[in-house]
């Protein structure tokens, strides 16, 4: 097996040729979707080889091709492949049965009974089906004495039970069912085959199963996948553990707009392509003509961004059909059942009427809202007694038909029957768009997708007619009211109809990423926050971490947070490239909430990465929005607040708050001086869980008579009895709706203990011993521009060689602590001319306060909770026992560490010899800070406070 790198998909271009010719035009080429088809085909140049001749002699399959490939040559049973929606109807199913069953079990957990459960559980089934986890390893992760954890392994186990039962496949499960046929009689089919998988970032354990047998059985696989040079990534080399070179580094530029408001964002986008193509805006490349553009744009905001295009006359075509949620069919139904729902109250039973596809503008609104008609009856007298209510009255009466079918309650198919009537009722839905005015020619695209929305709806219908009976019961179930809505609501999410036919020289646009082989000379992402890039991503709760450690032992994988983390910056990278010759991204200054929308940490490290690649902002020239924008006069008018105060003679500072105050001066003096902390509601107190686990880590190390892990088990169980100075800690320890939180901290502490055993592991059998550890150690008080810097380690271990390591814990997460202090030329308090601090700088002060030349500072590191990690910096000959397989850097990296910290404590004393604390907008502690009011940033940025989100400490 081979696995080939490349950078920007046109670098396939010679990749693909070549393989075409080396295979002699006999091969398979796997490509992750049906998307991807014409993109791979206008990037072979099949013409060039004559494959529109042979279609015999070239096959471009995606995984669904090639499990019915293997199904027909093998003459197996065909397994009927079920869609998202009724796959969420079967799992509707499995759990009512459940609890039915087990009524107990909603007193113990009554989000068991709400939607939203089905959400989890069918990310999570899916989830389990992609990384091949059996229902038998599942098993190992039941809490016997939590009866809510046998939840998902008994669902998982029925819900493979009712496909096999009804012969009925997910989609998730092509790669596994394409691997059973094949090692139950598919060697003959894959013997001459050769397979090509083109475009694949990383594999599934369901599909790398597969992709092993087929090296085991084909004559030859060849993975093409695209390199994003992060280094902890398990991309599809890594997994297939092939050695592959990653290509030479390319060049590149990416360019940033910045938009003031987040409404002003498609704005911002449309108007630098207009100003562009009149030559003015960007310099960095002529024009290429709008058909070398293509848009990417989250679903949610397409309409803003089509309005935005058409409004500066920027010819687009839609990349792919918009969901029939997006249509005037799904914009109706949530209204209509809403109106049912409340007794078709005057106000919204009339301004749904007067929707153009029912009875239309010339329903009088006013009239019937003063009139107060109420319910089937009011409203029939009502409008009876208008003569000229015609459509109206049709409009109703078909209304009232549907809602009374969807109240009593039908199977599936009977609930799309009764929508497909209500939708073809003459002289409504599209005969009453279609009766519109010329001067209404904009509804022209919206009567498109309405009539491709009825007819997906007639389709659902006669498929559903024939699937019924092959879905077992879940397909005979009624559904009714509110649950027969939000199945519709689901089938109008996942249903897409058929995009108009493309413009030549238009911009694509695309709702959502494009096809992976998508590649365009310029590129544009919107939307690229710190919000989405990477977003909150949180792991479910019916597989939390500890779920998932349990699993890794049963060896069965499922992905991290943090693999999930990884996951996410690997797929911006991808799609940071996606542009030949430019990377637009765009981006508001605050979200749609007025809140800040700070840019993803994710470009800076892939800038740092790449090398040869360009970044820049670009403003607004000339002024884009002077309607919008504050005027000069108002901007001096605004002041800054600061606080001023006698500066002390001796002022004394603990490292630890070091970052703190150079991050924002101002939120120092409010926390630390001014004793003000926003009073903190929630239950769990994740400082009171540091304070825990430090004093587990003290005892521990304390008393070292025994493996680690054994030693934290015993401190734990301590913990638990609330025995000696673990008294203090009753209330988190003791309170049952704590109880999830306390098991996350018994499971970070046993995955830390192992994490420092294997430390010691190494260590002693690279022959270190340690002289002595000390624990809770204060540090001689360092001095700078006559400030006292003071500072207590965790945990110094000292070697018998002289040397020494510093060790911090942690309560998140390792990494997070390492990260860099940024844009310090924007702060006028910081006099340096760096850029950044590059490194924790709380170690770094630790190894310069440590001033015993010997033992010699050779490491420091921070120990987190959060990940069960270790980060920092280690030299020989204590790195590889640390930090083993991680690329080192030199010998003087703690000097440059000592520096760093030299340097942040001058800039300290700086600010604390001045007295003058200021607020600086830009900081990373922006996004949790509880003291927004005070430093009016609200004032200028419209910011409302929240508490999304948690401080990292």
């Amino acid at each position: 097996m081979r696995v080939i790198s490349y950078r920007k998909v046109s670098e396939l271009d010679a990749l693909l040729r070549t393989l075409l010719e080396y295979f002699s035009l006999r091969a398979c080429f796997v490509v992750p979707s049906r998307r991807d088809r014409e993109w791979w085909r206008s990037r072979a140049g099949l013409q060039d080889f004559g494959l529109e001749d042979k279609p015999n002699a070239f096959l471009l399959w995606n995984w669904e091709d090639v499990y019915k490939d293997l199904s027909a040559f093998l003459e197996a049973p065909a397994l009927r492949q079920i869609d998202p929606p009724d796959h969420r109807l079967i799992l509707s199913h499995l759990v009512a049965g459940l609890l039915r069953e087990k009524p107990g079990l909603l007193a113990l957990w009554p989000g068991l009974a709400r939607s939203g459960f089905i959400d989890v559980l069918s990310d999570d089934i899916r989830e389990l089906i992609n990384e091949a986890v059996s229902p038998e390893q599942l098993s190992t992760t039941v809490d016997e004495g939590k009866p809510t954890s046998r939840v998902l392994p008994e669902l998982y186990e029925r819900y493979l039970a009712y496909l096999r039962e009804y012969n009925l496949l997910d989609s998730s499960q092509i790669p596994l069912k394409t691997l059973a046929l094949l090692e139950s009689g598919g060697t003959a089919w894959a013997r001459d085959k050769a397979f090509v998988f083109v475009g694949f970032m990383s594999f599934t354990h369901g599909q790398l199963a597969l992709l092993r047998e087929l090296e085991e059985t084909c004559r030859e696989v060849v993975v093409l996948k695209p390199a994003t040079g992060l280094r902890d990534f398990q991309d599809a080399a890594a997994q297939l553990e092939s050695p592959t070179l990653d290509p030479p580094l390319t060049s590149g530029r990416v360019v940033a707009l910045v938009a003031p408001e987040d409404s002003l964002e498609p704005e911002t986008v449309a108007r630098t392509l207009a100003l562009w193509r009149a030559g003015e805006g960007f310099c960095f490349l002529s024009f290429p003509g709008f058909g070398a553009i293509g848009i990417s744009t989250p679903p949610q905001r397409l309409a803003a961004m089509e309005a935005a295009l058409r409004r500066y006359r920027v010819p687009y075509s839609l990349a792919r059909g918009r969901g029939v949620s997006q249509s005037l069919l799904g914009a109706a139904l949530k209204p209509l059942w809403a109106a049912w729902s409340q007794g078709l109250e005057p106000g919204e039973t009339a301004l749904l009427l007067a929707q153009p596809c029912l009875a239309g503008s010339d329903f009088p609104i006013e009239g019937a809202v003063r009139a107060g008609p109420r319910g089937v009856r009011g409203w029939e007298e009502w409008l009876a007694g208008a003569p000229d209510l015609e459509n109206a009255r049709r409009a109703f009466k078909a209304m009232v038909k549907f809602c009374r079918l969807v109240e009593k309650g039908a199977s599936l198919s009977g609930i799309f029957k009764a929508l497909r009537e209500f939708l073809t009722v003459p002289g409504l839905w599209t005969d009453a768009l279609l009766d519109l005015p010329a001067s209404a020619a904009e509804l022209d695209g919206s009567v498109r997708e309405l009539a491709a929305s009825i007819a997906e709806v007639g389709n659902k219908y006669l498929a559903l007619r024939e699937l019924q009976p092959d879905l077992g019961p879940a397909g005979r179930a009624v559904l009714k009211g509110a649950t027969a809505v939000n199945f519709l609501e689901s089938w109008a999410r996942e249903t897409l109809v058929r995009p108009a036919p493309p413009l030549d020289g238009a911009a694509l646009l695309y709702a959502g990423p494009p096809p992976v082989l998508a590649s365009h000379p310029v590129w544009i992402m919107t939307d690229v926050t710190q919000k989405n890039w990477p977003g909150l991503i949180r792991a479910s709760p019916l597989l939390d971490a500890p779920e998932r450690e349990t699993l890794r032992a049963a060896s069965a994988y499922l992905p991290s947070v943090h693999d999930k983390h990884t996951q996410k910056e690997a797929l911006f990278r991808r799609l940071l490239q996606t542009g030949d010759l430019l990377t637009v991204v765009s981006r508001s200054v605050v979200d749609e909430d007025g809140r800040p929308a700070g840019p993803t940490s994710f470009m800076d490290s892939f800038i740092e990465d790449m090398k040869l690649w360009e970044y820049s902002e670009v403003g607004n020239p000339g002024g884009w929005f002077p309607a919008i924008e504050a005027g000069s006069e108002e901007e001096n008018g605004r002041s800054t607040p600061f606080v001023q105060e006698s500066p002390l003679a001796r002022p004394r500072l603990p490292v630890s708050d070091l970052r703190e105050l150079l991050d924002c001066p101002f939120r120092y003096w409010l926390r630390r001086n001014a004793k003000l902390r926003e009073r903190d509601t929630s239950l769990f107190n994740a400082a009171e869980a540091g304070l825990l686990t430090h004093k587990i880590w003290e005892a521990v190390w304390r008393s070292r008579s025994g493996s680690l892990p054994q030693l934290a088990a015993e401190e734990w169980e301590k913990a638990l009895a609330l025995e000696g100075d673990y008294s203090r800690f009753g209330r988190l320890l003791k309170d049952k709706r704590l109880s999830r939180h306390v098991k996350n901290i018994g499971f970070y502490v046993a995955r830390l203990a192992q994490t420092q055993q294997a430390a010691l592991d190494r260590l002693a059998a690279s022959g270190l011993r340690h002289s002595e550890v000390r624990v809770e150690t204060e540090l001689p008080p360092y001095e700078a521009n006559g400030v006292t810097f003071t500072g207590r380690c965790d945990r110094i271990e000292v070697f018998e060689n002289e040397f020494a390591v510093i060790v911090d814990y942690k309560w998140g997460k390792s990494g997070s602590y390492e990260k860099k202090l940024n844009d310090l030329a924007s702060r006028p308090y910081l006099l340096t001319s760096r850029e950044k601090f590059h490194y924790g700088l709380q170690l770094s002060a630790y190894a310069l306060m440590f001033a015993e030349p010997c033992p010699r500072v050779v490491g420091v590191g921070f120990l987190g909770h959060g990940d069960g990690k270790l980060a920092g910096s280690f030299e020989p000959p204590v790195a590889a026992s640390y930090q083993p397989g991680k690329n080192k850097k030199t010998e003087l990296f703690l000097e440059e560490r000592m520096e760093e910290a030299r340097e942040a404590m001058r800039c300290a004393a700086a600010i604390l010899k001045s007295g003058r604390f200021e607020p600086c907008y830009v900081a990373a502690s922006c996004r949790w800070c509880d003291m927004k009011g005070i430093c009016r940033r609200g004032e200028f940025y419209g910011e409302v406070p929240t508490d999304e989100d948690e401080e990292g400490e």
